[in-house]
């Protein structure tokens, strides 16, 4: 995942339960919701399916939009 401030790749924290962008400061919800530094929205979600193999494939060329009820 990339921070959307300037395409720095996040960082998850175990400790504090978030994702961090380790360049500028900016925080997210595991959710993917900007909390906090200069991001100026949340991470992208992109399309998963599961191909008829059971592999999970992750399309980066779909980004689906966030879904605001997700629990932070």
């Amino acid at each position: 995942m990339v921070c959307q401030h300037l395409g720095c790749a996040v960082e998850f924290s175990k400790e504090k339960n978030i994702y961090e962008c380790p360049c500028h400061g900016s925080k997210y919800y595991r959710n993917g919701v900007n909390f906090a530094g200069p991001a100026p929205r949340p991470l992208n979600h992109f399309e998963i399916v599961l191909d008829d193999s059971g592999k999970l494939i992750v399309d980066t060329s779909k980004i689906v939009p966030l879904e605001t009820e997700l629990v932070v």
